[in-house]
């Protein structure tokens, strides 16, 4: 029995290491990427949205997305600089009204059913009113929020890693 164990650690110790390793990206993934939308982790740890304007060997240049648009900023980063390259989706001045209002939504109806909860035991009459007050107030207050909550750029599918 220990010696079927001692095997089977063994045998762990020998795949693990091969199977642990992270992959290397192909630069040629890259280099097909004309004029799509990417995200780019530089080794610094920025993340940088924009579109591929070109690619070679060495490097790639992108024209940098803002919250908005595109800007008129093209970025060229050397290879040696990037850690890893994402197909990207870019979501210019996208809201979230519509995710801010069912979440208010679902607060208010959360919130409604602990207060009638907890009136039930005192046995008010007013408490189906104020249960719907607070899912109409939880669903305002949520389209509110959602009114300013942008969605950011989105990365999508990986295409290069160091």
């Amino acid at each position: 029995m220990k010696n079927f164990i001692s095997i089977l650690i063994a045998a762990a110790l020998t795949i693990a290491p091969a199977v642990s390793a992270k992959p290397k990206g192909d630069w040629n993934a890259v280099k097909a990427l004309a004029y799509q939308v990417v995200a780019i982790k530089t080794n610094t740890g920025e993340t940088f949205y924009g579109q591929v304007r070109s690619t070679d060997d060495s490097g790639i240049t992108v024209r940098i997305a803002g919250d908005d648009d595109y800007t008129a900023q093209e970025i060229n980063f050397q290879r040696s600089e990037i850690a890893q390259v994402w197909r990207a989706t870019l979501r210019f001045g996208k809201r979230n009204i519509a995710k801010g209002a069912w979440i208010g939504a679902g607060a208010g109806f959360g919130l409604s059913l602990l207060t009638w909860h907890l009136q039930s035991t005192r046995d008010s009459r007013d408490s189906a009113v104020a249960n719907g007050g607070l899912i109409v107030c939880g669903t305002s207050a949520g389209a509110l929020v959602g009114k300013f909550w942008r969605k950011n750029h989105q990365k999508d599918e990986l295409v290069y890693s160091t």
